[in-house]
């Protein structure tokens, strides 16, 4: 019986798939958006370049009078079409010499960049359609009470709370989204219940640091710049994975060095014509 050997080359595909987990793991911890929205993952199918989320018409009850026939409710769905089109990646050249002098693990560390990088650029893609809110009657898209200074009040939330509940929007799952700018500002509310005073061992979404009015508050920077701040159900979003994350390393032979490369292919659509979400916007 010959003596066989086990080389890199015969492990290789378990370290990727390995390293793969590792960055996915990474994406989710760093991904503050991700689950607050829908995920319709199941619904791609092989060759698929969108998929089709199913919105039906309303219904209305009628009165029905004694000895008179009632009439029959016309009833129609539409889809809303979320297009897997967000091929997102980050690929790092690593030469040799710097792996052999690094006195830090390169690999570990860059698998937890490419995630975190990964992550905020998921964040960004649903972000943009949060945003979406509808600017019909009523208009989800307002200002904040406060146009000096454009501090989060009390009274924003309940504008806010009343244009959802005007929609019918569900009570449970509703998500406010806040920049680190806005935080100092909704911790002075008399309301707002911080996390770590929740009691028992409840499980915290990442970036959850309390709750108000019925929304649980999520921090992210992804809207640091303008100050503005998303009310909106669970429903108001939706995002699909045609590719969760791949990673992938070829051999750069000319420049002696590996070639890493983190990837996914996504999509996220905003549902029911914006109707389920609320922008408080500053003033124009």
């Amino acid at each position: 019986m010959s003596h066989e050997y086990m080389g890199v080359t015969d492990i290789a595909n378990v370290t990727e798939a390995l390293i793969a987990s590792l960055v996915q793991n990474q994406l989710v911890e760093r991904s503050r958006l991700l689950s607050t929205v829908l995920d319709y993952t199941g619904l791609v199918e092989p060759g698929s370049k969108s998929v089709g989320i199913p919105r039906g018409s309303d219904l209305s009850a009628a009165a029905k009078s004694e000895g008179t026939p009632g009439n029959v409710s016309h009833f129609t769905y539409a889809a809303d079409a979320l297009l897997l089109s967000s091929h997102q990646y980050v690929a790092v050249d690593i030469e040799d010499i710097a792996k052999l002098q690094s006195k830090v693990p390169l690999l570990q560390d860059l698998t937890d960049r490419m995630g975190n990088a990964l992550g905020d650029a998921l964040d960004t893609l649903i972000n943009t359609q949060l945003l979406l809110c509808s600017a019909s009657t009523p208009d989800h898209i307002i200002q904040y009470n406060d146009a000096t200074n454009e501090d989060i009040e009390v009274v924003d939330l309940v504008n806010a709370k009343k244009l959802l509940e005007i929609q019918k929007v569900d009570k449970a799952d509703r998500f406010m989204v806040i920049c680190p700018t806005q935080e100092a500002n909704m911790l002075k509310i008399d309301t707002f219940v911080e996390a770590d005073k929740y009691g028992g061992r409840e499980a915290l979404l990442n970036g959850e640091i309390g709750r108000v009015y019925g929304f649980k508050v999520i921090v992210s920077n992804v809207n640091e710049t303008d100050k503005d701040s998303l009310f909106y159900h669970k429903s108001h979003c939706a995002v699909a994975k045609q590719q969760e994350i791949k990673f992938e390393s070829q051999r750069n032979i000319l420049n002696i060095s590996d070639i890493v490369m983190a990837s996914y292919l996504a999509g996220a659509k905003v549902l029911d014509a914006g109707k389920r979400g609320v922008l408080i916007e500053v003033t124009p």
